[in-house]
């Protein structure tokens, strides 16, 4: 289950944990559940006639669960019998002075009460200081807009707005939803008052890291992709995070490689890394992660297939990552990429309270397809 991330881009956090290993399904079964436990709201008439209001929810006071040490909270609510057009929603978080405008570190969603969570299309709002919706809300930082087309959705079904918060201490919640069309204009109002200076769209597009990372392009070391292991398996390379890092975005550090995919690229690029922890006590003060790939001229906005993979019942990397409970990987599609191009494998990492050592990374990359495999192996968790 892929959140998005608040900085906007569609990434993957490295606290968001299953008890077993396998993939961040544990997440989705956490919030499946505890669905009823989430606080029931409902769509609202407009206010002032066209606005459909804003509602909030204190964090503190409407706790589901935790997952991974992460708290989880939100809130549920059934679509109308007669929907006929698309989920808008944004939230957004009631800073209060002292906090005018910091970030909030979280992740969120939207999930059904069974099955899959949704796809869903964002939009970052950025303050503008000249409109209204800003002179009501001068502290917050951002708002987040959402789309979520009819297709996905089921009429009169419920559904719950997830937020996983890193931070211990998290401003109240304010969110709005509709339905986009005459109806649902009529009836619950329109979000068009929340504006203000366009930030990422989509997923990633537009996003102000491509920027950061282009203007440090060559500060990132060339990594090659290497023949196999064991003439199967895919070789993991080791990174020193720590003598790497390229500089500081939005109150992150960032890191990480370039590789060149090659001429003859016929499958998905597939990467797999562990963090190398040094002792238990490292792994106990860990950075929270979110990481990606991009290209010298655009951002690649979506990872497929991402899957957290717990050590605990494979006994060779158990013992070839002993301080590390879990390992990552994940794939982007062939269609994104230009064969014989320079790409970026990123990770940014941040603090809460307690800093400690960034530890070094273990990198695999390889081609999913036949040459693939003969040329660079298949990554292998034993």
């Amino acid at each position: 289950m892929a959140a998005l991330l608040a900085t906007g881009e569609r990434a993957f956090s490295q606290d968001l944990a299953t008890e077993q290993k396998g993939s961040a399904a544990g997440e989705l079964r956490l919030v499946q559940g505890n669905f009823t436990k989430f606080t029931r709201v409902t769509f609202l008439p407009p206010t002032n006639k066209t606005e459909t209001v804003i509602q909030s929810f204190k964090v503190r006071d409407h706790v589901i669960g935790t997952y991974g040490g992460i708290t989880f909270t939100g809130v549920r609510f059934t679509l109308p019998e007669w929907l006929d057009g698309d989920l808008n929603w944004s939230f957004f978080h009631l800073n209060p002075e002292w906090q005018r405008r910091q970030r909030v570190n979280l992740a969120w969603g939207i999930v059904p009460e069974r099955g899959k969570d949704l796809p869903q299309r964002m939009q970052r709002i950025d303050p503008d200081d000249s409109l209204e919706f800003w002179k009501r809300y001068p502290f917050t930082r951002r708002v987040y807009a959402h789309t979520v087309a009819r297709t996905n959705l089921q009429a009169g079904a419920s559904y719950g707005l997830y937020f996983a918060h890193f931070d211990p201490v998290v401003p109240d919640v304010a969110f709005a939803m509709t339905i986009d069309s005459e109806r649902g204009r009529k009836e619950f109002g329109s979000l068009s008052y929340i504006s203000g200076l366009e930030g990422i769209a989509g997923t990633a597009a537009g996003s102000p890291l491509i920027p950061f990372i282009q203007r440090n392009w060559t500060n990132f070391p060339q990594l090659s992709l290497l023949p196999p292991t064991n003439k199967t398996e895919t070789a993991f390379q080791r990174f020193k995070v720590g003598e790497h890092v390229i500089g500081e975005f939005e109150g992150r550090s960032y890191a990480g490689v370039r590789f060149t995919v090659p001429q003859w690229m016929d499958g998905d690029f597939e990467y797999a890394f562990v963090h190398l922890y040094r002792s238990l006590e490292e792994w106990r003060r860990r950075p929270g992660y979110f990481w990606g790939v991009m290209g010298e001229r655009a951002e690649i906005s979506r990872m497929e297939n991402v899957e957290w993979v717990f050590f605990k019942e494979l006994p060779e990397t158990r013992a070839r990552f002993p301080n590390t409970e879990k390992g990552y990987t994940g794939a982007v599609r062939r269609e994104n990429f230009v064969p014989g191009k320079t790409y970026v494998f990123w990770q940014a990492h941040w603090w809460g309270q307690n800093q400690g050592a960034v530890p070094d990374l273990a990198l695999a990359f390889t081609i999913v397809s036949e040459r693939g495999r003969r040329e660079f192996g298949e990554i292998t968790w034993r």
